[in-house]
């Protein structure tokens, strides 16, 4: 790390983000670079700047030998980086070091995992101009997470975009799904096992999130422990209707007195397995593939009959009691027949 940090180490992490440090014994196994000293530092600082002569111009290749110079520990695994992504050697490396100390000592990661952070930076924080930017827009992402005891690194690893959203929207995002989820730790569970639920258009994100929770009766609590939400709601309408008009799909009984008493078969069995396995696993009764597709077929030329009609009763074509009936039958979500098997 670089000398004369002005990043102190602190001791109220939570837990999760101590997790991202690995062991003394596991980090030397996985370290790039061998115990080097004087004269052997110098010749490979010397020939990985040969190696790149072709490859950088003047300015990046004296950013990248002032880079490994400073920090010879990591002098493998800076090569690697800036392998991968050489506009890092846009920013200074007085920049670069100052951002390692923070990530590594502030928020508290290993040097695996800050240099798989410095793969994901946006490009656009990769100029003299935005630099301080880049370290800004970490400082309140990691304000938000410990603020939730969420893991900053391993969430902005699968969600870099989280650096280019208005932090504000995070908190208001997370007390918008406060509204659907009986406590903040299980809201904390849903991001952490899907972060795009803090960054997609909240319109598109609530219905699929009350189609789950209110017409498959799926318990807050089970969707916020799976990755049901990551697809596409005519996807978990189709489905979850093939289920349904089967007899296969039988919603949770609320009158039970059990707390476990849950929606079957499972949300993710439901939503997230393959093809295959969805039809000959979680369907079964030797319904076929084909059938499944031909469903869905035959779902989506209803619904653009269903459309059709809504257009011609706006232009005045059909009668009262008929845009009564069909207006009705949207609201009942026309389809769903209770007709699942009792078990």
């Amino acid at each position: 790390m670089s000398s004369g940090s002005r990043y102190q180490t602190t001791n109220n992490k939570p837990d999760k983000q101590k997790t991202g440090v690995i062991s003394d014994k596991e980090e030397k196994s996985s370290e790039l670079d061998g115990p080097l000293f004087g004269k052997d530092i110098d010749f490979k600082i010397e020939e990985n700047v040969r190696w790149k002569e072709v490859q950088y111009n003047a300015p990046k290749l004296s950013k990248f030998k002032e880079l490994l110079t400073r920090d010879p520990s990591k002098l493998n695994r800076w090569v690697k980086v800036c392998e991968k992504r050489p506009d890092l050697l846009n920013v200074s490396v007085d920049f670069l070091l100052e951002f390692k100390d923070y990530i590594m000592l502030v928020i508290g990661t290993s040097p695996k995992n800050f240099f798989k952070t410095l793969e994901l930076i946006p490009p656009k924080f990769l100029t003299p101009d935005n630099q301080q930017d880049l370290l800004e827009s970490f400082m309140l992402w990691n304000g938000f997470c410990r603020k939730y005891k969420i893991d900053t690194i391993n969430i902005f690893q699968e969600l870099p975009i989280v650096l280019m959203t208005d932090p504000n929207q995070f908190e208001e995002r997370f007390n918008d799904l406060r509204d659907y989820f009986a406590s903040t730790s299980e809201v904390k569970t849903l991001i952490e096992h899907m972060p795009f639920v803090l960054v997609e258009s909240w319109p598109k994100l609530k219905l699929k999130m009350e189609f789950v929770i209110y017409k498959m009766k799926v318990s807050p609590k089970t969707l916020s422990k799976t990755k049901s939400l990551e697809y596409d709601l005519n996807h978990i309408k189709d489905r979850y209707e093939f289920l349904l008009r089967t007899g296969l799909y039988r919603h949770p009984d609320m009158k039970s007195k059990s707390l476990r008493a849950e929606a079957y078969p499972l949300v993710n069995d439901v939503i997230e397995t393959d093809l295959d396995f969805y039809i000959n696993e979680v369907v079964g009764h030797g319904l076929k593939v084909e059938e499944f597709e031909l469903f869905v077929k035959l779902r989506n030329e209803e619904f653009e009959t269903q459309e059709e009609s809504m257009l011609h009763l706006e232009l005045g074509y059909e009668d009262l009691e008929f845009a009564e009936d069909l207006i009705q039958s949207r609201k009942d979500a026309k389809g769903y027949k209770p007709n699942f098997r009792n078990e």
